[in-house]
């Protein structure tokens, strides 16, 4: 049973990460670069508006298993790498997001 999706899902629900068989996955996905921009918004806030000694950024992948194919996250893998398939084993960015440059 998938936790309900929070308020950022709601709003943007093309930022989920998908997997190869199109099947969204209960996370957004960190390829995707309106989210990135979100995201650095977020932690943007937190550093200039509290004191904080600093941010955990923990868990910032792929915390599934073949997940990682949303079509923005395949666009930008494809256009780094050169390539115009898409991978049919655990795709090369699972794991970790510095794979694909993000």
């Amino acid at each position: 049973m998938r936790p309900d999706p929070t308020p950022i899902a709601e709003a943007h629900p093309e930022w989920y990460s998908l997997t190869r068989d199109g099947e969204q996955t209960s996370f957004i996905d960190p390829g995707v670069p309106a989210y990135q921009n979100h995201f650095v918004a977020l932690v943007t806030e937190v550093l200039t508006q509290y004191d904080v000694d600093g941010i955990n950024l923990d868990f910032v992948r792929y915390p599934e298993e073949g997940a990682g194919y949303n079509p923005v996250a395949i666009e930008r893998f494809q256009a780094i790498t050169g390539r115009d398939d898409v991978p049919e084993a655990l795709p090369p960015w699972s794991g970790s997001s510095s794979r694909c440059g993000c």
